[in-house]
């Protein structure tokens, strides 16, 4: 199962919280972090260089979730910090799929 890692005390999924996914593992953070913060906390993403760009990193997701109602999660939001590697819609659909084998709860996007 893909591990899903935590930067506090181990915040309960649902939670506002941001979170970074490369492959199969996704990092959570506080809400206040920045995601490239995430990632590099959990040596995940890969490092870019763009002067033009407030991008840090390259992931494969970026974005928030939360409870949308009891027992259903919310995955939405983009990251202005980590730069997606590859199509947006594909990798928020691999993140919900994740999510949901690991919860058990059932994932929308928005």
């Amino acid at each position: 199962m893909s591990p899903i890692l935590t930067d506090q005390q181990q915040p309960e999924i649902g939670e506002d919280c941001k979170f970074v996914r490369v492959g199969e593992t996704i990092a959570f953070g506080d809400h206040n972090l920045n995601h490239s913060v995430i990632a590099k906390n959990h040596r995940i993403g890969v490092a870019i260089e763009d002067p033009n760009s407030y991008a840090k990193l390259l992931v494969d997701d970026a974005g928030r979730i939360h409870t949308f109602v009891e027992g259903i999660l919310s995955v939405q939001g983009v990251s202005f910090t980590c730069r997606l590697n590859g199509n947006a819609d594909k990798a928020r659909q691999k993140t919900c799929e994740i999510v949901e084998k690991i919860t058990r709860k059932r994932v929308e996007q928005e």
